[in-house]
């Protein structure tokens, strides 16, 4: 088949807001009122950017969601694979890394752009005519970050 006629297909059934990040801004997150103040990022008053901060996710929830990511899924156009994130799972620091990213990201309702680039991969549907652009079914690869996030 095409891909100019693969494109135009996919750019049919395809829309640019659904990316993760743009249903991740569109959601009302908790005020800062709402949250917990016993629950600060860290307890170290030196390091006022985050101690500032209140907890979004808890450490445990990030360390349950890198835990049940799955290694053999493809990442996304960062090239950092499902497995390279998975394998980093027993790191403390790792975790916490990525815990205390995204209570700052939420916090000050950012996310990071590079996680709205996707690789849109046309898949043939199972016993369909390879011909025709409509047989093919588009998948998309996003950042593994990305999904945990969202």
């Amino acid at each position: 088949v095409e891909v100019r006629k693969l494109h135009d297909f996919f750019c049919s059934v395809f829309h640019k807001s659904n990316s993760p990040c743009d249903l991740f801004m569109n959601t009302s997150l908790p005020s800062v009122a709402s949250v917990s103040p016993s629950a600060p990022i860290l307890n170290n008053d030196d390091n006022y950017a985050t101690s500032m901060i209140s907890e979004y996710v808890s450490y445990s929830d990030i360390d349950r969601l890198i835990g049940r990511i799955k290694s053999e899924k493809a990442g996304g156009w960062d090239g950092v694979p499902s497995h390279v994130i998975r394998s980093l799972h027993n790191s403390k620091l790792f975790v916490f890394f990525i815990y205390t990213a995204f209570n700052i990201f939420i916090h000050h309702s950012y996310c990071p752009p590079e996680w709205n680039h996707l690789i849109i991969t046309p898949v043939l549907k199972p016993g369909k005519n390879p011909l025709d652009p409509s047989s093919y079914r588009p998948i998309h690869l996003i950042s593994v970050l990305g999904k945990l996030m969202a």
